[in-house]
């Protein structure tokens, strides 16, 4: 399976799961809750079981799956990322955003299971994840080395983005120009972090594409 944990109130911790579900013969996209645990690494991560009003049929119009090829990215010159010498493959899917609370949408899904209510305007973090079971994550984790601490925090290890947009741009505060003084006294008190997330189209060993 291929995960989409979502951090929707900027806590550092996972509030929702959208899951690819091609297991056997289920071809499912479908929202569901953390476990119990805090939910902010990858130790105290797990996740809830399926709920049928939180499923959503794959069809040609909201799931796609292809090896990776330039009739699909013009320009791609390396077609095997991690040289395990089979072509990686590109996994598409879309689901509606807007709905009632309880419906399989994403505001649908959030406001029913996490209880918490986004909008259009609202930035979300993501952890992208592949597992071989619906209740964790046992495979590979977006931006991680194969061998990482999972008791480390999702922030702490990298592995969730910082706040993006729908549109994909990064949501910062605005600028704000300081005094003189006080930016001199920043400079002395103060320090900058700079979070980076690598979001690589094949993650470890698995062939996963994001």
């Amino acid at each position: 399976m291929f995960w989409i944990g979502i951090d929707a109130n900027g806590n550092g911790a996972l509030d929702l799961f959208i899951g690819v579900n091609n297991q056997g013969s289920t071809k499912v996209l479908q929202f569901q809750t953390p476990g119990s645990g805090a939910n902010n690494s990858p130790s105290t991560t797990t996740i809830g079981a399926a709920l049928p009003q939180y499923r959503i049929t794959e069809n040609s119009s909201n799931f796609h799956y292809a090896s990776v090829s330039t009739a699909l990215q013009p320009g791609l010159v390396n077609l095997d990322l991690n040289s395990d010498t089979n072509t990686d493959s590109f996994l598409t899917f879309r689901i509606p955003f807007a709905g009632a609370a309880g419906t399989a949408s994403l505001q649908g899904a959030m406001a029913g299971i996490a209880g918490i209510t986004i909008s259009e305007t609202t930035p979300l973090s993501y952890v992208i994840a592949t597992s071989t079971q619906q209740n964790s994550l046992n495979q590979d984790i977006g931006g991680l080395p194969k061998t990482f601490d999972g008791t480390q925090t999702w922030r702490q290890l990298g592995g969730i983005t910082v706040p993006l947009n729908l549109d994909g741009t990064v949501n910062e505060p605005p600028v704000v120009i300081p005094e003189p003084s006080t930016w001199i006294q920043s400079c002395f008190g103060g320090g900058l972090i700079v979070l980076c997330l690598l979001l690589r189209r094949v993650m470890g060993n698995s062939g996963t594409v994001c």
